[in-house]
């Protein structure tokens, strides 16, 4: 998963073992005043987890349910916690067709098959 990342920390343990993206608002990945999409290829439909936290350039949520069942929480590793102490990551989850999908690149995703 986001072993070594940034983002690796204290995930609900639901989602620990999911394979996820590794960055999220890049720099070296804007385009404009947007930062670049994700593209991804599914090989099947999956459940998408979309990782929102306070700081992070805002995201349309539209279509996505989210998931107090897994809760909130500081969801960011140590390495970057120390910046943004008492942030606040919410977790919502959508299920996506087989094939190519954009999603936005200022979240973090997991996916599940």
């Amino acid at each position: 998963p986001w072993t070594g990342q940034y983002y690796s920390s204290d995930l609900p343990v639901a989602l620990q073992s999911l394979v996820g993206t590794t960055d999220v608002n890049s720099y070296n990945q804007k385009v404009g005043n947007n930062f670049a999409p994700e593209q991804v290829v599914l090989p099947f439909a999956m459940t998408v987890y979309m990782v929102v936290c306070d700081h992070f350039v805002p995201v349309d949520k539209t279509g996505w349910t989210e998931r107090t069942d897994l809760g909130n929480g500081n969801f960011i590793g140590p390495n970057y916690r120390s910046q943004f102490p008492g942030e606040t990551c919410t977790i919502y989850s959508k299920v996506l067709a087989q094939g190519e999908h954009t999603l936005d690149g200022s979240a973090l995703y997991l996916f599940q098959g």
